[in-house]
């Protein structure tokens, strides 16, 4: 195609699409192809130093003849007397690289690798401390391609030369530099953070043996493992002795390595063809929109969109300028119109999965089994998203929460999101969602054994590591009191004290064996209130009352006092009861309306005050008749009266 925009008018962009890369170039075929030979060599690097990288997307770049058109388009550099070389960002998960042959190539090639290292080994699954990744980035920034293949290891800007000459930073405070230190790329910044992480990755890369076995080593022991301790145990040499390991290896191994590699044959076989124009557009859409450039950018989508306003490329395009543009519905909707078009961008669906889950009204707070009508189709998503990109860490960790909101799981949806447990940048909140999946499928030894997995886990940050034990303390405390409450109902109280024993001695987490020994206290409460209780329901009231009251002389927990005291008060109203029982069976009746009298003032609103006023009444009855016979017998037997002569004689009754 012609390029009609400024300095750019009339120029013919090609390309030139390899495994590795597609570049987009209005440079000369020759330019080109050279410049894929490099990738090319750079990609036979990566592999065979780091993990493969299952379906990783094509590298796009934009190669520009001259530098004058690269800075078109870059942003100015804030600095003096500087020239920008090149650019290189992330677009949907795909890295975009942008130079000119006609700027300095050497440095533009050196910062392109050391990205696409940086890029690669994120796609790759490695989550790395900032001096391994850069500096495995600058060992391989330093290719340089031959006839017969490509030489390894020179450090790029004279890194060698400066490490033999510098006296470097402290190595306990090198491990600790981030991106954010001064020392990286603030007022502190040297260069020196620089020099030691080449170093370094070099002495692990590159030193006789297998360099990618080290690699892997170290990755996999920072996971669990200081930075020091990590590199003495893969290299054999502490902290004091490391720049002198260093500068061994480096003498003895070379500083640089050749490795025989085809260049001949895709130097005669790569034919750059004319480049279809939507794709050029959309390529240059992306820088400027990147470069924040963004009129100049929506009218290149605009060319695209009047090429092919249907395409998925295209809808997704407009998706990302929507969101820059903070326009989430619109991107939305373009994204899903994108993936209904075919789209085979891993972003478009991981993007919709999560937009689903946001508006499903859950806010921050989830809840097994209710996810809403539309998370089977975030779930759809975010399968068709792991396809496309099998170790995405943020679609692993998205679809742990989105199963875990399934109204229905099994063990196959356990067996799915394992798949992405031994991600490094996802493996913690993975197997966290999948102690939730087993704890919903009613697998308590496996949800158990899963969080303190997570636990045990460095990248977990404070916060979450307080979320994951106060899950866990629950769990085990849970998982114990499912065991305890059977024994409790049966009043096994021996057998519900040695299960406890059994946990303590268990050395558990001081707050599980704290909630434990509150347990073993509740148990003992209820041992002693069970036996209070036989006591008094057979009338040994007594010895009910001194045995609780012997339990309260050492409880500590309130609610054991409380409990206990309420048995108390139990005993006691029950012994009152006894006792308007045992007078009216006696026939003491001033005795029984004395006790009912004492009962009903004391427990007014008992379940036995009905009953009590009962007696109380037939009490006080039997009382009057006692009473009146009384009365009556004494005046029967009292000597009979001489009747006065002007009296005349009683009636007697019924005459």
């Amino acid at each position: 195609m012609t390029w009609g925009a400024g300095s750019l008018q009339a120029a013919t962009w090609l390309k030139l699409q390899t495994d590795e890369v597609v570049i987009y170039s209005d440079a000369s075929p020759k330019d080109i192809v050279e410049f894929s030979v490099g990738y090319s060599a750079f990609q036979h690097a990566f592999v065979s130093l780091f993990r493969p990288q299952p379906g990783a997307p094509r590298t796009r770049v934009i190669l520009f003849r001259r530098t004058s058109a690269l800075e078109e388009f870059l942003p100015k550099s804030d600095k003096p007397d500087t020239e920008t070389v090149s650019f290189t960002t992330e677009v949907d998960g795909v890295p975009l690289v942008v130079l000119a042959v006609g700027s300095d190539r050497a440095a533009a090639l050196e910062r392109t690798f050391e990205f696409q290292t940086i890029w690669g080994l994120a796609r790759a699954g490695y989550a790395l401390p900032i001096w391994m990744s850069q500096g495995a980035g600058e060992v391989l920034a330093s290719l340089q391609v031959r006839k017969t293949g490509y030489e390894l290891g020179e450090g790029p800007a004279g890194l060698a030369q400066r490490w033999q000459s510098s006296q470097g930073l402290e190595w306990k405070d090198f491990f600790n530099i981030h991106t954010d230190s001064p020392e990286y790329a603030g007022w502190k910044a040297s260069g020196e953070f620089h020099v030691q992480a080449w170093a370094l990755m070099h002495r692990v890369l590159l030193a006789e043996g297998e360099g990618r076995a080290r690699f892997e080593a170290l990755a996999r022991k920072l996971r669990t493992l200081p930075a020091a301790d990590a590199v003495e145990s893969v290299l054999g040499v502490g902290l004091d002795q490391l720049s002198a390991d260093i500068d061994r290896h480096l003498r003895r191994d070379k500083e640089r390595i050749e490795v025989a590699f085809d260049t001949a044959t895709p130097r005669k076989e790569r034919k750059p063809e004319p480049a279809p124009e939507l794709e050029v557009h959309l390529a240059f859409a992306d820088l400027l929109l990147a470069t924040n450039k963004r009129p100049l950018a929506r009218e290149y989508l605009a060319k695209a969109e009047a090429l092919a306003p249907s395409s998925a490329p295209v809808k997704e395009a407009l998706a990302r300028e929507a969101l820059i543009s903070e326009n989430v519905e619109l991107a939305t909707t373009l994204y899903r119109e994108a993936i209904a078009a075919g789209s085979l961008n891993p972003e478009a669906f991981l993007f919709s999965a999560r937009r689903r889950v946001d508006e499903s009204g859950l806010g921050n707070v989830d809840r097994a089994g209710e996810g809403g009508h539309d998370i089977e189709v975030a779930a759809a998503e975010l399968r068709r998203a792991i396809a496309l990109h099998p170790t995405s860490g943020e679609a692993y960790r998205l679809l742990g929460r989105v199963l875990y909101l399934l109204p229905k799981i099994g063990p196959e949806h356990v067996e799915e999101l394992g798949r992405g447990a031994g991600l490094p940048d996802a493996g913690a909140t993975v197997r966290y969602y999948r102690a939730m999946l087993y704890s919903r499928l009613g697998q308590r030894a496996s949800y158990l054994a899963e969080l303190r997995s997570v636990l045990n886990d460095p990248s977990l940050s404070r916060t979450a590591k307080a979320q994951v034990q106060e899950r866990l303390t629950a769990g085990e405390i849970n998982a114990t009191r499912a065991l305890l409450n059977p024994l409790m109902t049966a009043r096994r109280f021996a057998d519900a004290t040695e299960l406890l024993q059994q946990r303590l001695a268990e050395k558990p987490e001081p707050e599980v064996a704290q909630e434990y020994a509150r347990m073993a206290e509740l148990v003992e409460t209820a041992a002693v209130r069970s036996e209070a209780m036989d006591l008094a329901k057979a009338n040994r009231f007594k010895e009910a009352r001194q045995r609780l009251q012997q339990r309260l002389q050492v409880l500590k927990d309130s609610r054991s006092v409380d409990e206990l005291n309420r048995a108390l008060e139990i005993v006691q109203e029950r012994e009152s009861a006894d006792a308007i029982r045992r007078t009216f069976a006696a026939n003491d009746w001033p005795g029984c309306i004395a006790a009912a009298e004492k009962f009903l003032k004391e427990y007014p609103k008992s379940g036995i005050a009905p009953n009590a006023r009962k007696l109380l009444e037939s009490a006080r009855r039997n009382q009057r008749r006692a009473e009146q016979r009384a009365a009556k017998a004494a005046e029967t037997d009292s000597p009979a009266a001489v009747p006065d002569a002007s009296t005349p004689p009683a009636a007697k009754p019924g005459v």
